[in-house]
């Protein structure tokens, strides 16, 4: 027995690194010709594609080579493929396949007497044992029913099988065409698949009509109208494609016409204008005009930077006109770029005529929105103004920035009301962006009220948040939270040139680091609360100051509290007219040499309250001059220990921060030798004596 196993194919897979690849099964003997002609050579590639090759020396030839026959075995067996001869490997994810592939004839002849040579015999039996190999391993490959099942009926002949699917019915035999109602596709649906033309199909689903539906452009869709059968109309996708209405983003064709027709082109309540990643030019300034009733505009992008809005030109960027309190204007993720300096307004929100309740306002909202010079980020080109919003409100800008100029130029939002009729605009939130390099960064105009500015950095800008001198109408709640300011030389963090009642600024952090910055300024005030930021300087700039606390409106009162303040020329200053200001509870570090002055305050109001600040002390110890008995003395704003020493002192009485003198401190019929009295600011003490005695104070 010659044919010791039962193999007659070996597949390799590809390593990248074997380009020779044994065999190890049995062939018939013969000149080298012959035997090359029994073996088959497979390549597969990576997307499992199967190609026949034939022996050579090309690179996508294979060469072979055979073991020959062993002692008295006429059969040999093995031997070794090479693939290909170039050597380049075979690579990972393709496959090699050797098979051995007999002719099915019989070429021994055995003749009538003749002599029988036992090699010659047992070849032929080896072929024959080789060929039924070779039919099992072709039965390997092929369907086969289990053993236990019955024989499978015939498959259906050409004419009723041909393009149909194959598919199993309820018995498991092989038919053609579509499955049974219990089966993947249902009694009802067959008719559908089985139809000759999509508009068959359409026509037994009953909506052939839709198939003819006149109209229709790029990026719309069909929408049925009613349940009547075939009733349906183009209608637009979720955003319109400026690409639908001719717009390119290749930088170079004006997009003005295709933008205007594509807003045109809304619903009867507005939508969304899609423009895809790219550069879009436009040669003009847009400028659309709401209609009557509820309608909002959307402009949407890929993404800031990836979307980008360009102007090339001096007159550019966005004016939506709005009809009433029911229009609102979007934008998300893109960027509007100008290419020149002082490029007008990016953005700009006008509504004319007056409205009675400015809080019902359909709310309007900027998310990811940069408005920046086309020659980058804080470059040479800037807008007028990245927003400008005239007596429009509720509006939320977030992940919004604004970017001017390498010298700060420019300003991030403009918010103003309508001062000619004395309409108030209202409810702005300014949230997770940057306003940065401007000239100003949120610009608190004349009848503006109630804004609300978190997480935002205001970073080499002149002016971060800023009212304006000579503002009219009554200008009030502004909350600063979590916000950064590093303002330039001589610039301000937050000023305050027009008053603005209820300003609280809280967990801020301010850095001056430029000469003669003032993080803030409230030259005109009107109840504020300056509570737990932190400021911080640096020795090497001069003239600093972290709170400035200027004019005080009648009535009004204010709170510095909590804040901690770093290395300032000087800390906090309170004006002449600063009144109702208590500054309690803030630490105060002057570093050496870093600045002298702590606490300057050049109010003498009696409504001022400074207690409790670690690290100021402005006066330290020092003497009273005491007057004609009895003497009345009166602390000054902030906390004293006072002496009384010596003397014939009958009695100390005191009152409380303006009470009336009568509580009594001390008294006595002999003579008060010594005495110490802890005074609030402002309160005050009478000494009674005979012969005076000494006083001394210490300020805290």
């Amino acid at each position: 027995m010659t044919v010791s196993t039962t193999l007659n194919k070996v597949i390799y897979p590809g390593s990248g690194a074997q380009t020779t690849f044994s065999f190890s099964f049995a062939f018939p003997g013969g000149t080298s010709t012959q035997e090359a002609a029994n073996i088959q050579v497979f390549y597969t590639d990576t997307l499992g594609n199967i190609t026949l090759l034939t022996a050579g020396s090309g690179a996508t030839q294979y060469q072979i080579s055979f073991n020959p026959a062993s002692g008295t075995n006429p059969t040999p067996v093995g031997g070794v493929v090479t693939y290909n001869p170039s050597g380049v490997p075979i690579a990972l994810g393709t496959f090699l396949t050797i098979l051995r592939s007999l002719p099915l004839t019989q070429a021994t002849s055995l003749q009538n007497q003749g002599t029988l040579y036992q090699p010659v015999t047992e070849a032929a039996l080896d072929y024959e044992m080789m060929v039924s190999q070779q039919v099992l391993e072709v039965q390997s490959r092929a369907l086969v029913v289990p053993v236990s099942d019955p024989p499978p009926a015939p498959v259906p002949t050409v004419a009723a099988r041909k393009n149909q699917g194959a598919v199993w019915d309820g018995s498991g035999n092989l038919i053609a065409g579509v499955l049974p109602a219990t089966g993947v596709i249902s009694s009802a649906m067959a008719p559908v698949t089985a139809a000759s033309s999509i508009a068959a199909a359409l026509t037994l689903l009953g909506i052939g009509p839709l198939a003819t539906i006149p109209g229709g452009t790029k990026g719309q869709i069909i929408v049925k109208n009613s349940s009547t059968a075939g009733d349906g109309s183009w209608f637009n996708a979720q955003w319109l494609n400026i690409e639908t209405y001719g717009g390119k983003g290749d930088n170079s064709t004006d997009n003005t016409a295709a933008l205007n027709a594509a807003l045109a082109a809304l619903a009867s309540q507005g939508g969304g204008v899609y423009f895809p990643p790219g550069k879009y030019k436009f040669n003009s300034q847009i400028t659309f005009n709401f209609p009557s009733g509820l309608f909002s505009v959307t402009l949407v992008g890929a993404g800031a930077d990836a979307t980008e809005l360009t102007w090339p030109n001096a007159v550019g960027g966005l004016i939506f006109n709005f009809n009433g309190i029911n229009s609102s204007c979007h934008g998300r993720d893109l960027t509007l770029s100008t290419g020149v300096v002082n490029g007008g307004n990016a953005v700009a929100l006008n509504l004319a005529t007056s409205v009675a309740n400015p809080a019902v306002f359909a709310q309007s909202d900027f998310y990811r929105v940069t408005c920046r010079g086309s020659d980058g980020y804080s470059a040479t080109n800037y807008w007028t103004n990245g927003f400008i919003v005239a007596n429009v409100s509720n509006i939320i800008w977030d992940g919004s920035n604004v970017y001017g100029a390498s010298t700060p130029n420019g300003n991030g939002i403009n918010l103003i009301g309508l001062p000619a009729s004395s309409t108030y605009s209202v409810q702005y939130n300014i949230a997770k962006g940057a306003l940065q390099s401007l000239n100003q960064g949120v610009v608190y105009g004349s009848f503006i009220q109630g804004v609300t500015i978190d997480q935002v950095n205001f970073t080499a800008t002149n002016s971060g948040v800023i009212s304006p001198a000579a503002q009219t109408g009554t200008l009030a709640q502004l909350a600063v939270t979590n916000c950064q300011f590093n303002p330039t030389a001589s610039g301000f963090g937050i000023v305050t040139n027009t008053a603005i009642t209820e300003t609280q600024v809280t967990d801020c952090l301010f850095e001056a680091l430029a000469n003669n910055v003032t993080c803030i300024s409230l030259v005109l005030n009107n109840h504020f609360n300056i509570n737990g930021n932190e400021f911080g300087a640096s020795a090497s700039f001069t003239g600093t100051t972290a709170i400035s606390i200027g004019t005080t409106s009648a009535g009004a009162t204010g709170t510095i509290q909590g804040n901690d303040l770093f290395a300032f020329g000087t800390g906090i200053t309170l004006a002449a007219g600063a009144v109702g200001c208590a500054v309690m509870g803030n630490t105060i570090n002057n570093a050496a040499g870093h600045g002298t002055t702590i606490i300057v305050n050049n109010s003498s109001s009696i409504t001022n309250w400074i207690a409790s600040n670690p690290g100021y002390n402005p006066v330290g110890p020092a003497a009273i001059t005491v007057g004609g008995s009895p003497f009345t003395y009166t602390a000054g704003a902030t906390p004293e220990t006072v002496y009384v020493i010596g003397g014939t002192v009958t009695s100390v009485t005191f009152d409380k921060n303006g009470g009336t003198l009568g509580v009594v401190a001390a008294s006595s019929a002999s003579a008060i030798l010594n005495g110490t009295f802890e005074l609030g600011p402002w309160d005050q003490i009478k000494v009674t004596y005979g012969s005076a005695p000494s006083m001394n104070k210490m300020i805290h």
